[in-house]
């Protein structure tokens, strides 16, 4: 629900606040008179500490470079997944599980979600047990509707009405 960037200047924040749950109040950036120092630092310290949990996470075997690095159409069970390449997403496809069961994909590469494509929960999943830890950047296309907690080496970029959703239980797009 919030968007922040330190270190960084607010104008390189591209979005508009009317994209963001809130509005502008939820738009942090660290050269703000409000000095959002605090709140910014406590993000990015939980964000490393999240994004290097993910990593020392162990793989499932059966997980490794599944499908060569191209999920869509494809339902996925709970667990560890990762790829060495790019992981690609061209169309939508699906996470089945209960809302015990945890996701994490990790990406050696880029995250790459094309335009129109939707990421699908059922039986159960929840959003929030979703994690892409991405050692390259994320780009997520128009018109996408993602879930999940996004933690991005380089950046993360999503295009015009794109969704990311992080709490939302049992998302059935049509």
């Amino acid at each position: 629900g919030k968007v922040g960037l330190f270190p960084g200047r607010r104008d390189l924040i591209l979005v508009d606040p009317s994209e963001v749950i809130g509005g502008g109040i939820n738009i942090y950036a660290s050269d703000d008179e409000s000095n959002p120092f605090k709140k910014l630092t406590a993000a990015r310290k939980d964000m490393v500490a999240a994004y290097k949990d993910a990593l020392s996470r162990a793989r499932d075997i059966d997980k490794i470079s599944l499908f060569e690095g191209h999920i869509d159409q494809k339902i996925l069970g709970s667990g560890t997944y990762q790829w060495q390449s790019d992981l690609i997403v061209d169309d939508d496809f699906t996470l089945n599980g209960t809302d015990k069961d945890i996701w994490i994909f990790k990406i050696d590469q880029d995250l790459n979600v094309m335009a129109n494509a939707h990421l699908k929960l059922t039986g159960g999943a929840i959003a929030k047990n979703v994690y892409w830890q991405v050692s390259g950047n994320a780009n997520l296309g128009e018109n996408v509707y993602f879930s999940g907690t996004i933690l991005a080496q380089q950046y993360v970029e999503m295009k015009k009405n794109c969704i990311l959703e992080k709490l939302l239980k049992n998302v059935i797009m049509k």
